[in-house]
């Protein structure tokens, strides 16, 4: 049994023992705090910037991917294929974390009325030119009767009238006029075709920026609305949208 005089000391001395426990942890804890202030606030890494990869038509989602080029090694499986036109079209099949550059091919909607609706366009392009080229066999001709007509008057060997030379003359004009509308048509033909092309071309998916793609929100056989978004891109450290 322990007396009330010794109980007493040991008491004390375990009392002391905790409060100056209690001291060291709040004077460790007092440098840790006055060092991290001299540190400053704690940097946390930025998140990466993204930017998305829209569709500027609608339509059903004919394939994604890159389609391949001469000499390109891509492995088997990640080869694929899709008929477009009537041609058989391959592919490098696209993944989350690829890489891709600016202004690469990532997809293609299926485009069969452009495609008619460019063919057309082209065949009025080669049909206006064959109207110039009349025109202008026309126009020579007219041009070399009114020259011949004109040279046997000046020399005072013309047999007929003034009126043959006046209609001569008129016909020679309106060749002329007729060319320049026919090189007119071809330009609006010309543009035409330029303009159903580039409609052709909206249907392919290209990125406006490089980066890695972080997702992707649609797949072949599935239907884009215009505008939605088909692939989510991460940009590169410093690089903008």
């Amino acid at each position: 049994m322990f007396s009330k005089n010794s109980l007493f000391p040991a008491l004390l001395a375990f009392v002391l023992a905790l409060l100056a426990t209690g001291l060291v942890a709040n004077l460790r804890a007092g440098e840790k705090d006055a060092l991290a202030a001299a540190k400053g606030p704690t940097a946390h890494p930025a998140a990466a910037e993204q930017t998305t990869v829209v569709s500027e038509q609608e339509g059903i989602m004919l394939f994604l991917g890159t389609p391949l080029r001469p000499g390109d090694k891509v492995p088997e499986k990640r080869i694929g294929s899709a008929k477009m036109d009537g041609k058989l079209i391959w592919y490098r099949k696209l993944r989350i974390g690829d890489a891709i550059e600016e202004g690469q091919i990532l997809g293609r909607l299926e485009d069969r009325l452009s495609h008619l609706d460019a063919d057309t366009k082209e065949a009025k392009v080669a049909a206006a030119l064959t109207d110039q080229q009349a025109a202008e066999a026309l126009c020579f001709e007219a041009r070399e009767r009114y020259g011949v007509q004109e040279r046997l008057i000046n020399s005072g060997r013309f047999c007929g009238g003034l009126d043959d030379l006046r209609f001569a003359k008129m016909a020679y004009d309106r060749c002329n006029t007729d060319v320049r509308n026919k090189e007119q048509a071809v330009v609006v033909a010309r543009l035409e075709l330029k303009q159903a092309r580039a409609v052709l071309d909206s249907y392919e998916i290209r990125s406006r920026v490089r980066g890695i793609i972080k997702a992707i929100h649609k797949h072949p056989g599935e239907a884009v609305r215009k505008l939605e978004t088909v692939f989510v891109i991460e940009l590169p450290e410093g690089e903008e949208r």
